[in-house]
C-alpha cells in the first residue's frame, strides 16, 4: 500500500481493528490517523450493549454539525 500511495501529509486508515492490522499500520504511516470502521463498530457496541443502539449511532457518526452530533450523542 505505501508503494501504491507514498507519503501523504493527511492519511485515515479505516479497518476492522485487528490488532495485527493496528501494529503494521503504525509501523508503515507512523503520522496516519487508524480508526475502526462503523460497520466494526456498530456490531462490537450492539454485542457489547444491546438494544436499538443503531437508530441514535448512525445519525450521530454522520452528523457534520456539532448541534446535531450533541442532539443524538445525549
Amino acid at each position: 500500500m505505501h508503494k501504491a500511495i507514498g507519503d501523504l501529509p493527511v492519511l485515515v486508515i479505516s479497518s476492522d481493528a485487528c490488532k495485527g492490522l493496528e501494529n503494521a499500520v503504525n509501523a508503515v504511516f507512523p503520522m496516519a490517523e487508524h480508526r475502526e470502521c462503523f460497520r466494526h463498530l456498530m456490531n462490537n457496541f450492539v454485542k457489547r450493549f444491546g438494544g436499538d443502539v443503531f437508530s441514535k449511532m448512525y445519525p450521530t457518526a454522520r452528523a457534520y454539525r456539532e448541534s446535531v452530533f450533541q442532539y443524538f450523542f445525549k
